[in-house]
Protein backbone atom coordinates (compact mmCIF):
# COMPACT_ATOMS: atom_id res chain seq x y z
CA UNK A 1 0.00 0.00 0.00
CA UNK A 2 1.47 3.61 -0.84
CA UNK A 3 0.18 6.74 -0.62
CA UNK A 4 0.88 9.56 1.93
CA UNK A 5 -0.38 11.30 4.44
CA UNK A 6 1.86 14.30 5.24
CA UNK A 7 0.96 17.18 7.96
CA UNK A 8 2.77 20.59 7.88
CA UNK A 9 2.30 24.48 9.03
CA UNK A 10 4.65 27.11 10.38
CA UNK A 11 4.18 25.67 13.96
CA UNK A 12 4.89 22.03 13.53
CA UNK A 13 7.48 19.28 11.88
CA UNK A 14 6.86 18.13 8.59
CA UNK A 15 7.11 14.36 7.88
CA UNK A 16 4.99 11.52 7.32
CA UNK A 17 1.93 10.59 9.49
CA UNK A 18 -1.87 9.52 9.76
CA UNK A 19 -4.31 11.56 9.08
CA UNK A 20 -5.58 13.17 12.42
CA UNK A 21 -8.51 11.79 13.92
CA UNK A 22 -11.78 13.31 14.94
CA UNK A 23 -11.94 14.86 18.91
CA UNK A 24 -14.57 14.48 21.14
CA UNK A 25 -15.34 17.96 22.75
CA UNK A 26 -17.53 18.49 25.44
CA UNK A 27 -21.37 18.67 24.52
CA UNK A 28 -22.24 21.54 26.48
CA UNK A 29 -19.68 23.58 23.94
CA UNK A 30 -20.29 22.36 21.14
CA UNK A 31 -24.33 23.36 22.17
CA UNK A 32 -23.10 26.81 22.99
CA UNK A 33 -21.17 27.70 19.86
CA UNK A 34 -24.42 26.67 18.22
CA UNK A 35 -26.18 29.05 19.55
CA UNK A 36 -23.51 31.51 18.87
CA UNK A 37 -23.61 30.90 15.25
CA UNK A 38 -26.80 31.62 13.24
CA UNK A 39 -29.21 29.01 15.67
CA UNK A 40 -27.41 26.43 14.22
CA UNK A 41 -28.45 23.65 15.35
CA UNK A 42 -26.98 21.54 12.51
CA UNK A 43 -23.52 22.02 14.57
CA UNK A 44 -24.36 20.20 17.39
CA UNK A 45 -23.42 16.64 17.37
CA UNK A 46 -25.48 13.94 18.73
CA UNK A 47 -24.04 13.09 22.65
CA UNK A 48 -25.06 9.32 22.21
CA UNK A 49 -22.46 8.48 19.65
CA UNK A 50 -20.08 10.36 21.97
CA UNK A 51 -18.32 9.50 25.19
CA UNK A 52 -17.61 12.96 26.91
CA UNK A 53 -15.49 11.28 28.83
CA UNK A 54 -12.27 10.28 26.14
CA UNK A 55 -9.97 12.54 24.92
CA UNK A 56 -10.08 10.91 21.21
CA UNK A 57 -12.79 10.03 18.83
CA UNK A 58 -12.88 5.99 18.50
CA UNK A 59 -14.18 4.17 15.51
CA UNK A 60 -16.18 2.21 17.46
CA UNK A 61 -17.95 5.39 18.66
CA UNK A 62 -19.16 5.99 15.71
CA UNK A 63 -23.02 4.68 14.35
CA UNK A 64 -23.01 1.29 13.11
CA UNK A 65 -22.39 1.36 9.80
CA UNK A 66 -19.18 3.18 10.18
CA UNK A 67 -17.60 0.10 11.50
CA UNK A 68 -15.63 -1.67 9.10
CA UNK A 69 -13.58 1.24 8.28
CA UNK A 70 -11.77 0.74 5.20
CA UNK A 71 -9.94 2.85 2.91
CA UNK A 72 -10.18 1.79 -1.30
CA UNK A 73 -7.21 3.36 -3.12
CA UNK A 74 -3.54 3.50 -2.37
CA UNK A 75 -3.66 4.94 1.31
CA UNK A 76 -3.11 2.95 4.48
CA UNK A 77 -5.25 2.89 6.79
CA UNK A 78 -4.97 5.89 9.49
CA UNK A 79 -4.35 5.86 13.38
CA UNK A 80 -6.52 7.81 15.80
CA UNK A 81 -5.01 10.70 17.47
CA UNK A 82 -5.92 13.06 20.50
CA UNK A 83 -6.76 16.45 19.22
CA UNK A 84 -7.11 19.46 21.84
CA UNK A 85 -10.90 20.27 22.41
CA UNK A 86 -12.00 23.44 20.42
CA UNK A 87 -13.05 26.45 22.16
CA UNK A 88 -16.76 27.30 22.75
CA UNK A 89 -16.41 30.51 20.76
CA UNK A 90 -14.43 28.95 17.99
CA UNK A 91 -16.21 27.87 14.50
CA UNK A 92 -13.51 25.21 12.92
CA UNK A 93 -13.65 24.68 9.06
CA UNK A 94 -11.72 22.05 6.86
CA UNK A 95 -10.91 23.40 3.64
CA UNK A 96 -10.11 20.24 1.36
CA UNK A 97 -9.15 20.65 -1.81
CA UNK A 98 -8.41 17.93 -4.75
CA UNK A 99 -5.87 18.24 -7.61
CA UNK A 100 -5.44 16.22 -9.91
CA UNK A 101 -2.02 17.49 -11.89
CA UNK A 102 0.67 19.38 -11.15
CA UNK A 103 1.37 20.68 -14.81
CA UNK A 104 -1.16 21.19 -16.94
CA UNK A 105 -1.84 19.21 -19.89
CA UNK A 106 -3.66 20.77 -23.16
CA UNK A 107 -6.88 18.86 -22.49
CA UNK A 108 -9.86 21.13 -21.21
CA UNK A 109 -8.62 24.52 -22.95
CA UNK A 110 -5.43 24.41 -20.97
CA UNK A 111 -1.93 24.72 -21.81
CA UNK A 112 0.17 22.22 -21.90
CA UNK A 113 3.37 22.23 -19.40
CA UNK A 114 1.69 25.24 -17.28
CA UNK A 115 2.58 25.01 -13.87
CA UNK A 116 -0.63 24.55 -12.40
CA UNK A 117 0.37 24.18 -8.52
CA UNK A 118 2.38 27.68 -8.90
CA UNK A 119 -0.36 29.24 -11.21
CA UNK A 120 -3.98 27.67 -10.03
CA UNK A 121 -4.07 25.93 -6.57
CA UNK A 122 -1.77 28.28 -4.53
CA UNK A 123 -3.47 31.63 -5.37
CA UNK A 124 -6.87 30.18 -5.22
CA UNK A 125 -6.30 28.43 -1.56
CA UNK A 126 -4.78 31.39 -0.62
CA UNK A 127 -7.63 33.73 -1.88
CA UNK A 128 -10.38 31.56 -0.49
CA UNK A 129 -8.56 30.87 2.77
CA UNK A 130 -7.93 35.01 3.32
CA UNK A 131 -11.45 35.68 2.71
CA UNK A 132 -13.00 33.15 5.24
CA UNK A 133 -10.97 34.36 7.67
CA UNK A 134 -11.58 38.13 7.18
CA UNK A 135 -14.96 36.84 8.63
CA UNK A 136 -13.36 37.62 11.80
CA UNK A 137 -13.25 41.15 11.28
CA UNK A 138 -16.70 41.72 9.60
CA UNK A 139 -19.71 39.30 11.83
CA UNK A 140 -20.05 40.63 15.02
CA UNK A 141 -21.14 37.26 16.37
CA UNK A 142 -18.38 36.85 18.64
CA UNK A 143 -16.93 33.38 16.88
CA UNK A 144 -13.38 32.85 15.79
CA UNK A 145 -13.21 31.71 12.10
CA UNK A 146 -10.48 29.00 12.31
CA UNK A 147 -9.61 27.38 8.79
CA UNK A 148 -7.17 24.42 7.76
CA UNK A 149 -6.49 22.62 4.75
CA UNK A 150 -6.80 19.46 3.02
CA UNK A 151 -5.10 18.83 0.01
CA UNK A 152 -5.74 15.73 -1.70
CA UNK A 153 -3.54 14.96 -4.92
CA UNK A 154 -2.56 12.60 -7.12
CA UNK A 155 1.23 13.85 -7.36
CA UNK A 156 3.48 14.56 -4.46
CA UNK A 157 4.97 18.00 -4.46
CA UNK A 158 8.62 18.64 -3.74
CA UNK A 159 8.80 20.46 -0.09
CA UNK A 160 10.09 23.80 -1.64
CA UNK A 161 7.01 24.02 -3.44
CA UNK A 162 4.70 23.29 -0.23
CA UNK A 163 7.02 26.09 1.52
CA UNK A 164 6.33 28.13 -0.93
CA UNK A 165 2.27 27.23 -0.02
CA UNK A 166 2.80 27.35 3.73
CA UNK A 167 4.21 31.22 3.21
CA UNK A 168 1.55 32.18 1.22
CA UNK A 169 -1.06 31.26 4.20
CA UNK A 170 -1.07 32.35 7.79
CA UNK A 171 1.20 30.59 9.95
CA UNK A 172 -1.98 29.14 12.17
CA UNK A 173 -3.57 26.89 8.93
CA UNK A 174 -2.61 23.77 8.74
CA UNK A 175 -2.00 22.24 5.90
CA UNK A 176 -2.22 18.39 5.52
CA UNK A 177 -1.14 16.52 1.78
CA UNK A 178 -2.46 13.02 0.99
CA UNK A 179 -0.04 12.77 -1.61
CA UNK A 180 0.38 9.82 -4.61
CA UNK A 181 -3.82 9.46 -3.67
CA UNK A 182 -5.24 8.63 -6.77
CA UNK A 183 -7.34 5.53 -5.79
CA UNK A 184 -7.96 1.77 -8.36
CA UNK A 185 -11.33 1.28 -9.87
CA UNK A 186 -12.32 -2.30 -11.18
CA UNK A 187 -11.43 -1.59 -15.17
CA UNK A 188 -14.50 -1.41 -17.50
CA UNK A 189 -14.29 -1.99 -21.00
CA UNK A 190 -18.05 -2.74 -21.74
CA UNK A 191 -21.08 -3.85 -20.07
CA UNK A 192 -20.46 -7.66 -20.62
CA UNK A 193 -16.64 -7.78 -19.58
CA UNK A 194 -15.86 -9.42 -16.64
CA UNK A 195 -14.06 -6.99 -14.31
CA UNK A 196 -11.21 -8.56 -12.63
CA UNK A 197 -8.50 -6.34 -13.09
CA UNK A 198 -8.59 -2.79 -11.49
CA UNK A 199 -6.28 0.24 -12.38
CA UNK A 200 -5.55 3.87 -11.45
CA UNK A 201 -8.43 6.31 -12.18
CA UNK A 202 -7.95 10.03 -11.65
CA UNK A 203 -11.71 10.67 -12.89
CA UNK A 204 -12.55 9.15 -8.86
CA UNK A 205 -9.47 11.32 -6.81
CA UNK A 206 -12.51 13.19 -5.88
CA UNK A 207 -13.82 10.13 -4.18
CA UNK A 208 -11.34 9.99 -1.62
CA UNK A 209 -12.09 13.06 0.06
CA UNK A 210 -14.96 10.93 1.64
CA UNK A 211 -12.63 8.96 3.72
CA UNK A 212 -11.46 12.99 5.13
CA UNK A 213 -14.57 13.50 5.83
CA UNK A 214 -15.39 10.12 7.66
CA UNK A 215 -11.91 10.67 9.92
CA UNK A 216 -12.41 14.29 10.45
CA UNK A 217 -15.92 14.54 10.96
CA UNK A 218 -15.20 15.15 14.47
CA UNK A 219 -12.82 17.80 14.72
CA UNK A 220 -14.11 20.23 12.71
CA UNK A 221 -17.57 22.17 12.58
CA UNK A 222 -18.16 22.98 8.97
CA UNK A 223 -16.64 21.04 6.11
CA UNK A 224 -15.90 22.40 2.02
CA UNK A 225 -14.63 20.89 -0.58
CA UNK A 226 -14.03 22.04 -3.40
CA UNK A 227 -12.07 21.26 -6.86
CA UNK A 228 -8.33 23.38 -6.97
CA UNK A 229 -9.94 26.14 -9.13
CA UNK A 230 -12.95 27.00 -7.53
CA UNK A 231 -12.41 30.02 -5.23
CA UNK A 232 -14.85 30.66 -2.45
CA UNK A 233 -15.38 33.24 -0.23
CA UNK A 234 -17.13 34.08 3.26
CA UNK A 235 -19.70 35.62 1.63
CA UNK A 236 -20.34 32.29 0.07
CA UNK A 237 -20.18 30.10 3.68
CA UNK A 238 -22.77 33.13 5.61
CA UNK A 239 -25.14 32.22 2.72
CA UNK A 240 -25.19 28.84 3.10
CA UNK A 241 -25.67 28.76 6.92
CA UNK A 242 -28.31 31.32 6.59
CA UNK A 243 -29.98 29.12 4.13
CA UNK A 244 -29.52 26.20 6.20
CA UNK A 245 -31.14 27.93 9.07
CA UNK A 246 -33.95 29.00 7.16
CA UNK A 247 -34.69 25.20 6.59
CA UNK A 248 -34.31 24.57 9.75
CA UNK A 249 -36.99 26.99 10.62
CA UNK A 250 -39.17 25.35 7.85
CA UNK A 251 -38.61 22.24 9.49
CA UNK A 252 -39.32 23.41 13.22
CA UNK A 253 -42.80 24.13 11.86
CA UNK A 254 -43.73 21.99 9.77
CA UNK A 255 -46.30 19.01 9.87
CA UNK A 256 -45.33 15.66 11.31
CA UNK A 257 -47.77 14.02 9.22
CA UNK A 258 -45.60 11.29 7.28
CA UNK A 259 -47.42 11.40 4.01
CA UNK A 260 -48.16 14.93 4.08
CA UNK A 261 -48.81 15.66 0.53
CA UNK A 262 -48.17 19.15 -1.04
CA UNK A 263 -47.48 18.97 -4.50
CA UNK A 264 -48.39 22.70 -5.02
CA UNK A 265 -45.89 25.34 -5.48
CA UNK A 266 -46.18 27.44 -2.38
CA UNK A 267 -48.16 26.31 1.29
CA UNK A 268 -47.01 23.87 4.00
CA UNK A 269 -44.54 21.51 3.37
CA UNK A 270 -43.83 18.06 5.59
CA UNK A 271 -40.74 17.13 7.14
CA UNK A 272 -40.46 14.78 4.33
CA UNK A 273 -40.38 17.19 1.95
CA UNK A 274 -37.95 19.67 3.86
CA UNK A 275 -35.89 16.91 4.81
CA UNK A 276 -34.18 16.29 1.34
CA UNK A 277 -33.65 20.44 1.05
CA UNK A 278 -29.79 21.22 0.71
CA UNK A 279 -28.79 24.97 0.17
CA UNK A 280 -27.24 25.25 -3.93
CA UNK A 281 -24.64 26.68 -5.55
CA UNK A 282 -23.75 27.27 -9.11
CA UNK A 283 -20.39 27.54 -11.05
CA UNK A 284 -19.82 30.33 -12.80
CA UNK A 285 -16.82 31.73 -15.34
CA UNK A 286 -15.58 35.29 -16.37
CA UNK A 287 -15.62 35.68 -20.30
CA UNK A 288 -13.15 38.39 -20.98
CA UNK A 289 -15.11 39.52 -23.67
CA UNK A 290 -19.18 39.95 -22.68
CA UNK A 291 -21.14 39.15 -25.55
CA UNK A 292 -24.53 38.44 -25.54
CA UNK A 293 -25.31 36.81 -28.99
CA UNK A 294 -23.47 33.82 -28.17
CA UNK A 295 -25.28 32.75 -25.34
CA UNK A 296 -28.54 31.20 -24.68
CA UNK A 297 -31.48 32.54 -24.37
CA UNK A 298 -34.65 30.86 -23.73
CA UNK A 299 -38.30 32.77 -24.74
CA UNK A 300 -38.83 34.23 -21.56
CA UNK A 301 -38.71 37.76 -20.37
CA UNK A 302 -35.71 39.13 -18.85
CA UNK A 303 -36.92 41.34 -15.88
CA UNK A 304 -34.06 42.42 -13.84
CA UNK A 305 -36.50 44.88 -12.08
CA UNK A 306 -36.41 44.25 -8.16
CA UNK A 307 -39.13 44.64 -5.82
CA UNK A 308 -39.02 45.74 -2.69
CA UNK A 309 -41.20 46.20 0.36
CA UNK A 310 -40.83 48.91 3.61
CA UNK A 311 -42.88 48.71 6.36
CA UNK A 312 -42.32 51.44 8.47
CA UNK A 313 -44.23 51.67 12.55
CA UNK A 314 -43.83 54.54 14.78
CA UNK A 315 -44.46 53.92 18.38
CA UNK A 316 -44.98 56.02 21.10
CA UNK A 317 -42.68 55.06 23.64
CA UNK A 318 -44.84 56.75 26.53
CA UNK A 319 -48.25 55.05 26.04
CA UNK A 320 -49.42 53.29 29.24
CA UNK A 321 -53.35 53.23 28.31
CA UNK A 322 -55.75 52.41 25.70
CA UNK A 323 -56.55 56.12 25.35
CA UNK A 324 -52.84 56.82 23.92
CA UNK A 325 -52.21 53.98 21.56
CA UNK A 326 -48.31 52.53 21.79
CA UNK A 327 -48.63 52.40 17.32
CA UNK A 328 -49.24 55.90 16.30
CA UNK A 329 -48.68 54.94 12.13
CA UNK A 330 -47.72 52.10 10.11
CA UNK A 331 -47.19 52.75 6.17
CA UNK A 332 -46.06 50.26 3.49
CA UNK A 333 -43.87 51.95 0.47
CA UNK A 334 -42.58 49.44 -2.33
CA UNK A 335 -39.85 50.22 -4.60
CA UNK A 336 -38.75 48.93 -7.97
CA UNK A 337 -35.26 49.51 -8.96
CA UNK A 338 -33.51 47.67 -11.35
CA UNK A 339 -30.38 45.17 -9.99
CA UNK A 340 -27.50 43.05 -11.46
CA UNK A 341 -25.50 40.28 -9.74
CA UNK A 342 -23.18 41.70 -7.33
CA UNK A 343 -19.95 40.62 -8.37
CA UNK A 344 -18.24 41.86 -5.06
CA UNK A 345 -19.76 39.13 -3.51
CA UNK A 346 -18.99 36.26 -5.74
CA UNK A 347 -16.40 36.69 -8.32
CA UNK A 348 -14.64 39.94 -7.80
CA UNK A 349 -11.21 39.60 -6.01
CA UNK A 350 -10.85 43.24 -3.57
CA UNK A 351 -7.36 45.02 -3.62
CA UNK A 352 -6.60 43.67 -0.49
CA UNK A 353 -6.31 40.06 -1.90
CA UNK A 354 -2.52 39.72 -2.81
CA UNK A 355 -3.58 36.21 -4.81
CA UNK A 356 -1.62 36.23 -8.11
CA UNK A 357 -2.77 34.17 -10.77
CA UNK A 358 -0.43 32.82 -13.64
CA UNK A 359 -1.41 34.64 -16.93
CA UNK A 360 -0.55 31.57 -18.95
CA UNK A 361 -2.83 29.53 -16.37
CA UNK A 362 -5.83 31.70 -16.53
CA UNK A 363 -6.97 34.80 -17.29
CA UNK A 364 -8.44 35.84 -13.82
CA UNK A 365 -10.48 39.71 -14.02
CA UNK A 366 -10.36 41.18 -10.55
CA UNK A 367 -12.98 43.34 -11.15
CA UNK A 368 -15.42 41.84 -13.67
CA UNK A 369 -18.69 43.40 -14.94
CA UNK A 370 -22.27 41.19 -14.14
CA UNK A 371 -22.48 40.52 -17.79
CA UNK A 372 -19.39 38.85 -17.87
CA UNK A 373 -20.41 35.94 -15.58
CA UNK A 374 -21.30 32.76 -17.69
CA UNK A 375 -23.06 30.04 -15.96
CA UNK A 376 -21.95 26.39 -17.01
CA UNK A 377 -24.19 23.72 -18.52
CA UNK A 378 -27.75 25.07 -17.35
CA UNK A 379 -30.38 27.23 -17.94
CA UNK A 380 -33.42 28.70 -16.85
CA UNK A 381 -35.53 25.37 -19.19
CA UNK A 382 -34.30 23.30 -16.19
CA UNK A 383 -35.21 25.46 -13.00
CA UNK A 384 -38.77 26.06 -10.98
CA UNK A 385 -39.48 28.07 -8.25
CA UNK A 386 -41.30 27.31 -5.19
CA UNK A 387 -42.94 29.67 -2.70
CA UNK A 388 -41.93 29.03 1.18
CA UNK A 389 -43.01 30.70 4.33
CA UNK A 390 -41.46 33.46 5.67
CA UNK A 391 -38.49 33.52 7.80
CA UNK A 392 -35.61 35.10 8.88
CA UNK A 393 -32.87 36.17 6.48
CA UNK A 394 -30.36 38.53 6.19
CA UNK A 395 -32.08 39.64 3.03
CA UNK A 396 -34.09 42.15 5.51
CA UNK A 397 -32.98 45.12 6.44
CA UNK A 398 -34.37 46.47 9.86
CA UNK A 399 -33.24 50.15 10.98
CA UNK A 400 -34.47 51.77 14.34
CA UNK A 401 -34.71 55.63 14.74
CA UNK A 402 -35.32 57.43 18.03
CA UNK A 403 -37.07 60.91 18.47
CA UNK A 404 -37.76 62.31 21.33
CA UNK A 405 -40.59 59.68 22.74
CA UNK A 406 -41.21 57.88 20.00
CA UNK A 407 -39.29 55.06 18.24
CA UNK A 408 -39.15 54.47 14.39
CA UNK A 409 -38.68 50.78 12.91
CA UNK A 410 -38.54 50.17 9.24
CA UNK A 411 -38.19 46.93 7.77
CA UNK A 412 -37.15 46.58 4.31
CA UNK A 413 -37.76 43.19 2.21
CA UNK A 414 -37.05 41.97 -1.34
CA UNK A 415 -40.38 40.34 -2.28
CA UNK A 416 -38.15 37.80 -3.83
CA UNK A 417 -36.90 37.02 -0.33
CA UNK A 418 -39.54 34.21 0.10
CA UNK A 419 -38.92 32.46 -3.16
CA UNK A 420 -36.02 30.05 -3.71
CA UNK A 421 -35.42 28.36 -7.25
CA UNK A 422 -35.91 24.63 -7.55
CA UNK A 423 -32.65 23.47 -8.86
CA UNK A 424 -31.97 21.01 -11.59
CA UNK A 425 -31.28 17.10 -11.09
CA UNK A 426 -33.53 14.32 -11.98
CA UNK A 427 -35.39 12.82 -8.91
CA UNK A 428 -37.13 9.33 -7.94
CA UNK A 429 -38.89 10.02 -4.99
CA UNK A 430 -42.40 9.20 -3.33
CA UNK A 431 -45.01 11.58 -4.43
CA UNK A 432 -45.26 12.48 -0.78
CA UNK A 433 -41.71 13.44 -1.08
CA UNK A 434 -41.85 15.55 -4.00
CA UNK A 435 -40.69 19.38 -4.05
CA UNK A 436 -43.81 21.15 -5.89
CA UNK A 437 -42.54 23.93 -8.49
CA UNK A 438 -43.59 26.49 -10.50
CA UNK A 439 -41.77 25.42 -13.74
CA UNK A 440 -41.29 27.59 -16.43
CA UNK A 441 -43.17 25.78 -18.98
CA UNK A 442 -46.08 25.94 -17.01
CA UNK A 443 -47.84 28.53 -18.55
CA UNK A 444 -46.32 27.05 -21.90
CA UNK A 445 -44.07 29.96 -22.43
CA UNK A 446 -41.54 27.07 -23.58
CA UNK A 447 -44.24 25.67 -26.01
CA UNK A 448 -44.50 21.77 -25.46
CA UNK A 449 -41.23 21.13 -24.19
CA UNK A 450 -41.03 18.22 -21.25
CA UNK A 451 -39.94 19.15 -17.49
CA UNK A 452 -35.90 18.51 -18.18
CA UNK A 453 -35.55 18.48 -13.90
CA UNK A 454 -37.76 15.38 -14.16
CA UNK A 455 -34.96 12.81 -15.97
CA UNK A 456 -32.58 14.68 -18.04
CA UNK A 457 -29.09 15.32 -16.14
CA UNK A 458 -27.53 17.12 -18.74
CA UNK A 459 -28.56 20.88 -17.27
CA UNK A 460 -27.61 20.02 -14.23
CA UNK A 461 -25.51 23.31 -13.37
CA UNK A 462 -22.77 21.51 -11.17
CA UNK A 463 -21.20 23.54 -8.22
CA UNK A 464 -17.26 21.89 -8.78
CA UNK A 465 -17.80 21.16 -5.30
CA UNK A 466 -20.55 21.66 -2.24
CA UNK A 467 -20.42 22.94 1.52
CA UNK A 468 -22.19 20.80 4.72
CA UNK A 469 -21.79 21.42 8.71
CA UNK A 470 -21.26 18.34 10.79
CA UNK A 471 -24.61 17.31 11.28
CA UNK A 472 -25.12 17.90 7.13
CA UNK A 473 -22.42 15.44 6.53
CA UNK A 474 -24.41 12.57 8.71
CA UNK A 475 -27.49 13.78 7.23
CA UNK A 476 -26.20 13.65 3.76
CA UNK A 477 -25.10 10.48 4.25
CA UNK A 478 -28.46 9.18 6.27
CA UNK A 479 -30.59 9.93 3.43
CA UNK A 480 -28.32 8.22 0.61
CA UNK A 481 -28.72 5.20 2.72
CA UNK A 482 -32.58 5.43 2.76
CA UNK A 483 -31.77 4.99 -1.27
CA UNK A 484 -29.30 1.45 -0.68
CA UNK A 485 -26.04 4.35 -1.55
CA UNK A 486 -23.86 5.47 0.92
CA UNK A 487 -22.06 9.06 0.97
CA UNK A 488 -19.67 8.19 3.93
CA UNK A 489 -17.13 4.66 3.56
CA UNK A 490 -17.50 2.38 4.04
CA UNK A 491 -19.75 2.33 0.23
CA UNK A 492 -22.35 0.32 -0.03
CA UNK A 493 -25.49 -0.27 -2.24
CA UNK A 494 -26.34 1.21 -5.58
CA UNK A 495 -23.48 -0.50 -6.88
CA UNK A 496 -20.97 1.72 -4.88
CA UNK A 497 -19.22 -1.42 -3.85
CA UNK A 498 -18.18 -2.52 -7.03
CA UNK A 499 -16.57 1.01 -7.29
CA UNK A 500 -17.44 1.41 -10.77
CA UNK A 501 -18.73 5.03 -10.48
CA UNK A 502 -15.25 6.89 -11.91
CA UNK A 503 -16.81 10.29 -12.38
CA UNK A 504 -15.63 13.14 -10.63
CA UNK A 505 -18.85 14.51 -11.20
CA UNK A 506 -21.00 11.70 -9.04
CA UNK A 507 -17.86 12.33 -5.95
CA UNK A 508 -17.47 15.74 -5.66
CA UNK A 509 -21.20 16.16 -4.66
CA UNK A 510 -23.33 16.73 -7.52
CA UNK A 511 -24.64 13.88 -8.97
CA UNK A 512 -24.53 11.66 -6.40
CA UNK A 513 -26.26 13.98 -3.75
CA UNK A 514 -28.69 15.99 -5.94
CA UNK A 515 -29.64 13.51 -8.47
CA UNK A 516 -31.88 10.00 -8.23
CA UNK A 517 -29.44 8.01 -10.93
CA UNK A 518 -27.20 5.20 -10.04
CA UNK A 519 -26.09 5.73 -6.44
CA UNK A 520 -27.88 8.85 -5.81
CA UNK A 521 -29.55 10.31 -3.08
CA UNK A 522 -32.33 12.39 -4.03
CA UNK A 523 -31.47 15.27 -2.35
CA UNK A 524 -33.03 18.38 -3.58
CA UNK A 525 -30.81 21.94 -3.76
CA UNK A 526 -32.43 25.09 -3.46
CA UNK A 527 -31.16 28.66 -5.06
CA UNK A 528 -32.56 32.23 -3.52
CA UNK A 529 -33.83 34.27 -5.74
CA UNK A 530 -33.60 37.76 -4.14
CA UNK A 531 -30.32 39.40 -5.97
CA UNK A 532 -28.10 39.04 -2.57
CA UNK A 533 -28.75 35.72 -1.85
CA UNK A 534 -28.63 34.75 -5.45
CA UNK A 535 -25.19 36.21 -6.17
CA UNK A 536 -23.75 34.90 -3.15
CA UNK A 537 -24.45 31.19 -4.57
CA UNK A 538 -22.58 31.85 -7.52
CA UNK A 539 -18.96 30.00 -7.31
CA UNK A 540 -16.26 30.93 -9.67
CA UNK A 541 -14.38 28.85 -11.10
CA UNK A 542 -10.97 30.82 -11.80
CA UNK A 543 -9.80 28.54 -14.43
CA UNK A 544 -12.24 30.03 -16.98
CA UNK A 545 -11.67 27.30 -19.29
CA UNK A 546 -14.68 25.09 -19.91
CA UNK A 547 -16.45 28.07 -21.37
CA UNK A 548 -13.77 27.91 -24.62
CA UNK A 549 -14.57 23.40 -24.69
CA UNK A 550 -18.20 23.60 -24.46
CA UNK A 551 -21.12 24.58 -27.15
CA UNK A 552 -22.38 28.30 -27.00
CA UNK A 553 -25.83 26.42 -26.11
CA UNK A 554 -24.81 25.22 -22.82
CA UNK A 555 -23.90 28.86 -21.10
CA UNK A 556 -25.82 31.20 -19.93
CA UNK A 557 -25.15 35.01 -18.75
CA UNK A 558 -25.70 35.13 -14.80
CA UNK A 559 -27.58 37.79 -15.56
CA UNK A 560 -29.84 36.78 -17.72
CA UNK A 561 -30.64 33.24 -15.43
CA UNK A 562 -31.70 36.17 -12.81
CA UNK A 563 -33.65 37.89 -14.78
CA UNK A 564 -35.46 35.07 -16.55
CA UNK A 565 -35.98 33.57 -12.81
CA UNK A 566 -37.31 37.36 -11.55
CA UNK A 567 -39.96 36.53 -14.52
CA UNK A 568 -41.13 33.49 -13.22
CA UNK A 569 -41.56 34.68 -9.57
CA UNK A 570 -44.00 37.43 -10.85
CA UNK A 571 -45.84 34.75 -13.20
CA UNK A 572 -46.23 32.58 -9.92
CA UNK A 573 -46.91 34.94 -7.73
CA UNK A 574 -50.17 36.11 -9.79
CA UNK A 575 -51.12 32.46 -9.99
CA UNK A 576 -50.69 31.92 -6.63
CA UNK A 577 -52.49 34.94 -5.54
CA UNK A 578 -55.18 34.02 -7.75
CA UNK A 579 -55.62 30.31 -6.49
CA UNK A 580 -55.71 31.95 -3.05
CA UNK A 581 -58.30 34.06 -3.18
CA UNK A 582 -60.41 31.00 -5.19
CA UNK A 583 -59.63 29.20 -2.10
CA UNK A 584 -60.73 31.70 0.32
CA UNK A 585 -64.33 32.08 -1.68
CA UNK A 586 -64.92 28.52 -1.96
CA UNK A 587 -64.30 28.70 2.82
CA UNK A 588 -61.02 26.38 1.98
CA UNK A 589 -58.00 27.63 3.25
CA UNK A 590 -55.26 27.48 0.21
Amino acid sequence: VIGRVVTSNNLINKGNGGSPAGTAMDHGSISRRSELLFGDKRLVRNPNNISSSSSSMQYDQLPPHYSNHRHYGRRAKVKQKTHESASPSEFRILHIVTSSTEYDNDQRGMKRKVDRFFGMLIPTLQSSVISLLLANTELDNNIEWHVDVYLILSYTPSQERKQVLQDALPSNVKITYWEDATPYNYNRNGPHVKNTQNKLTSNSLARQHRFVLRDLLYKYDFFCFMEDDMRITKHHVINYLEVSNRIDQWKDKASDKSKMNNAKFYGSLSKQQLERLVPGFIRVEVTPIADKQNYQVYPMPINLNFTTTTTATILNLEATSKNAPRIIKTSIVQNSQKRTVDVDVCCAIPASDTSQWSNDTALVERNPTSDQLLILESGIKAFGVHHFPPSSSSSTKITTKLTSNYQTTSSTKEINADWMGIMPGPKFVKPHEQIGEYWNGTSQVLDNDKDPTVKWPKPFANSGGYMGSRSQILHFDEMCRKQNTAFLPPFSGGGMETIHLNNVEFWNGGYQLFSGLKGGCNLQRILPLDVDGFSRSLLHRVSNNKQHTIVKGSLIQADTLLGQLNHLVIEASSVMEQEQNLSLKDGRVG
